[in-house]
């Protein structure tokens, strides 16, 4: 393949990307704020995330409380929360922060833990 057609396959997938990304991290999903960070399911989903990336990363990182979240519905509910966490290791570890992406289909009993990011420290 010339480097001319790259080029222009290129320029014309460039805009498409772009579009796609909104304000929200860059993220083409559109994201809806929660109405209650404190309501108890949404408690639930943010301990879910936390004890399964424990589990996975053999971290040892306790839930403090949601800071931030969104959601969006499709085939089931994706949950965007900014989870604040402490490790239980040392009394003296301040705080962090975590986006967390977690899928749920409440019909089905199933949640799936997408991302577990820090973004604080």
């Amino acid at each position: 393949m010339s480097p001319h057609y790259l080029i222009a396959i290129l320029a014309l997938l460039f805009p498409l990307i772009a579009a796609a990304r909104d304000q929200n991290g860059g993220s083409a999903i559109p994201w809806k704020p929660l109405e209650n960070i404190n309501d108890p399911h949404v408690t639930e989903i943010a301990n879910f995330a936390v004890t399964t990336h424990n589990l996975q990363d053999k971290k040892n990182l306790v839930f403090q409380k949601v800071t931030k979240g969104f959601y969006h519905k499709e085939v089931g509910t994706l949950y965007r929360l900014v989870i604040r966490v402490k490790n239980d290791k040392s009394v003296l570890t301040p705080t962090a922060d975590y986006e967390a992406v977690v899928l749920e289909k409440r019909w089905a009993e199933y949640k799936k833990l997408v991302s577990f990011v820090q973004i604080t420290k």
